[in-house]
């Protein structure tokens, strides 16, 4: 017969063999900003669950501690690896009130995924009101500058010219579409002139949410705004078909892919393509000699490579005065903060905003910029 002792001796025994194999996939977990997907397969699943993983880790290192007590605590400095993707993903400081009144010499911007301004929920009668809603947003918080993706032109059967409205009731005479045959992609709207602006293909396929970027001439300073979305992975469900894809002309080359692909295998793939994306965009803000501002729906998290691609000489406005744990898509609102403004570091963050408006699917994102002396 087993005595208490000795049962009680093997679940420590095995309680502490678990811990090998999870800091191990902890610690591999930690460096997936520094891991190519094209080259580390299944990297992209340890980034989107690092703060899963670091969670549990930390709960092992907590039962270590109340079973073996003494210097176990020492267990801890195991997860320091991870200590880099983790203050990448949250913030840690004490929140402060957004502030509606602006700092002199700073611009306001507002990113928004809209989600076609829900013109794709005909079917639900409470779209209309959302979208009031959305635009009595925008109007409350007094951007000067607006980046929306996912976005489209109004059908014919549309009672309100979105653009017409932004432009003359809420007082934004500039704007640049980046859209491509479908009517659909990439839209800045400005308080200030636009004086040069176009759309940087990407060369991966064709996709109609391009770079879009427009030089702002602000108080006799240029100001370039970058505006894009990363391909959309479709991860709504597992199975997909073309009465869940809707217009094929959205996905283009990808259709037979998406139709005989799961979740994880999407995950993986558009995650590589995300790279090839963000690497793009980095020459482009190579290119940029002037102080600029990006603004993404990335469909990409803190702790990937494709992040850790972006911030190459560039600050992320969330780490700068941004606070707490802050996603930005609704459907992982405490780990997916996909969407970002990253900024020249010429520029300084004033204030972050991202309130979570049940609206769109994914969170606007606002922050106060100081422009350069």
């Amino acid at each position: 017969m087993i005595s208490k002792q000795s049962f009680y001796t093997f679940i420590k025994s095995s309680i502490a063999a678990l811990g090998f194999p999870l800091i191990l996939i902890y610690w591999v977990g930690s460096f997936s900003g520094w891991m190519n997907p094209h080259i580390f397969t299944g990297i992209t699943f340890l980034a989107i669950g690092f703060p899963i993983l670091f969670l549990i880790s930390f709960l092992w290192c907590c039962t270590i501690v109340l079973l073996f007590q003494k210097k176990s605590w020492l267990v801890f400095l195991l997860l320091l690896p991870g200590s880099f993707n983790l203050f990448n993903t949250y913030s840690i400081r004490i929140p402060q009130a957004f502030n509606p009144i602006k700092e002199a010499q700073s611009v306001r911007v507002l990113t928004w995924n809209v989600n076609e301004f829900l013109y794709s929920r005909p079917e639900l009668e409470s779209w209309k009101y959302d979208q009031v809603k959305m635009l009595n947003f925008i109007k409350e918080v007094n951007p000067d500058i607006l980046c929306f993706q996912d976005f489209i032109v109004a059908p014919g059967w549309a009672e309100r010219d979105i653009p017409g409205f932004i432009r003359d009731s809420l007082g934004f005479p500039y704007h640049f579409f980046s859209m491509d045959d479908i009517s659909y992609g990439t839209i800045i709207f400005s308080k200030f002139p636009i004086n040069n602006s176009g759309r940087i293909v990407y060369t991966q396929a064709s996709h109609p949410e391009s770079i879009a970027y427009a030089d702002l001439e602000i108080a006799n300073k240029t100001l370039r705004l970058f505006n894009t979305h990363f391909r959309s992975m479709f991860l709504h469900y597992n199975k997909l078909s073309g009465g869940v894809l809707g217009n094929l002309k959205y996905v283009k080359e990808d259709t037979n892919f998406l139709f005989n692909s799961n979740r994880f295998e999407r995950l993986e793939y558009y995650d590589r393509i995300h790279t090839d994306q963000a690497e793009q965009v980095v020459g482009a803000f190579e290119d940029t000699k002037i102080p600029f501002i990006f603004c993404a729906d990335l469909n990409a998290v803190p702790s990937s490579y494709v992040y850790q691609l972006l911030r190459q000489n560039t600050l992320d406005t969330y780490l700068e005065k941004g606070a707490g744990l802050r996603g930005t898509y609704k459907k992982g609102s405490y780990f997916a903060r996909i969407d970002l403004i990253l900024t020249s570091t010429d520029l300084r963050t004033l204030q972050y905003y991202s309130p979570k408006l049940n609206l769109s699917d994914h969170y606007p994102v606002i922050a106060d910029i100081q422009l350069a002396n």
